[in-house]
């Protein structure tokens, strides 16, 4: 693997490990507002929470699973 390659690979690596982190605080945040009692919450308005929550961290999670490949990727080289 040249050079410009390895470099390319560690750049997704490093920005697949930004994202993933990103997306799971987003998806704390969102978890905590579902905890939080505030005037007008409504059942809807908590599943909504909790969805956009669940969401946030599947997202988190596929960005973690493909900068674990883009990493073994560059380890076999």
């Amino acid at each position: 693997m040249d050079e410009k390659k390895q470099k390319d690979l560690q750049v997704k690596i490093t920005d697949n490990q930004r994202f993933s982190l990103i997306f799971m605080f987003l998806g704390a945040f969102l978890y905590i507002g579902t905890l939080v009692p505030f005037d007008g919450k409504t059942i809807f308005k908590s599943e909504v929470l909790m969805f956009s929550s669940l969401g946030a961290i599947i997202i988190a999670l596929v960005f973690y699973q493909q900068m674990r490949k883009a990493k073994k990727k560059l380890n076999s080289f």
